[in-house]
C-alpha cells in the first residue's frame, strides 16, 4: 500500500508542477498580416488640359537655383575652399585631400549638379544640393 500512495502522491505533485509551470506561459500570438499596398490615386483631369505645375517640395520661395559648370571640389568649411587646388586632376595624388574626402569634409561635385543658394560670400557660394550642403567657388557655377 505504501508504494501505491507514493505513486499517487508523485502523480499529484507532477500535475501541480506542470500547472504552475504552464501558468506563466501564454499561447503564441497570431502573426500580423502586412498592410495592403496603397492604390494609386487617379486624378480626373479633362483631356486637353495640363495638371498644374508644382515646385519641388524642398524649395523656399525666392531661392536661386544654380548649376555647377565643371568638375570641382566643394567643402563644408569656407576657409578650406581657398586652400584646395582648383583642378581636380592635380588633387588625385594629394593624400591629405583624399583623407578629407573620405571623412566627408570635402566633396567632388560633378558638372550639371544643381543646388539652391543659401549664402553668398565674395567669391564663394553655399549651395544646398539634394544630398549635401557645401561651399563652392562662384566661378564654378552658372
Amino acid at each position: 500500500m505504501k508504494t501505491k500512495t507514493k505513486v499517487t502522491t508523485l502523480l499529484i505533485l507532477s500535475a501541480m508542477a506542470t500547472s504552475f509551470v504552464s501558468c506563466g506561459r501564454s499561447e503564441k500570438a497570431p502573426e500580423e498580416k502586412a498592410p495592403a499596398p496603397a492604390k494609386p490615386v487617379v486624378m480626373d483631369v479633362p483631356s486637353g488640359t495640363k495638371a498644374p505645375a508644382t515646385a519641388p517640395v524642398d524649395t523656399i520661395p525666392g531661392q536661386t537655383r544654380l548649376k555647377v559648370t565643371c568638375r570641382c571640389l566643394a567643402t563644408s568649411q569656407p576657409e578650406m575652399l581657398d586652400l584646395m587646388p582648383r583642378d581636380v586632376r592635380s588633387a588625385r595624388r594629394d593624400t591629405a585631400l583624399l583623407g578629407s574626402i573620405n571623412r566627408g569634409e570635402v566633396f567632388v561635385v560633378q558638372p550639371g549638379e544643381s543646388g539652391y543658394v543659401l549664402q553668398k560670400s565674395d567669391d564663394k557660394l553655399l549651395l544646398r544640393f539634394p544630398d549635401k550642403i557645401a561651399w563652392v567657388m562662384a566661378s564654378d557655377t552658372k
